[in-house]
């Protein structure tokens, strides 16, 4: 009896460590996808929103569509387009396509056909 509690307590052990994770900000029950350590979010709501949980402020409160190419996040919200490199932390936001340099323009024109 006492093998097989020993086995199933290490067989637990395993599949707890194998459930952790690095973030250093945790998801929470609103989060639709996280990025990088987890300081950025696609939380859900309303609508979506696209969060910075580390200093509660949201570079994007609308999101329509977004798209990852590591290291960056495509956003099309209610106030234009957004890229954010969560390596970073360096966000941009163009209000019209045009303004958007040509190669990110290609990957805003193939998220807003889907």
């Amino acid at each position: 009896m006492k093998k097989i509690c020993f086995t199933f307590l290490i067989f637990n052990l395993f599949i707890i460590s194998g459930c952790s994770n690095d973030y250093k900000y945790q998801p929470g029950k609103d989060t639709v996808e996280i990025y990088g350590d987890g300081t950025y979010q696609i939380l859900s709501g309303n609508t979506n929103t696209l969060a910075n949980v580390e200093t509660q402020e949201n570079p994007e409160e609308i999101v329509f569509k977004y798209k990852e190419e590591k290291p960056l996040v495509f956003v099309i919200g209610e106030s234009g387009y957004t890229i954010l490199n969560y390596q970073t932390g360096e966000i941009k936001k163009y209000k019209k396509m045009n303004e958007i340099p040509t190669k990110q323009r290609k990957v805003f024109m193939e998220i807003a056909k889907d």
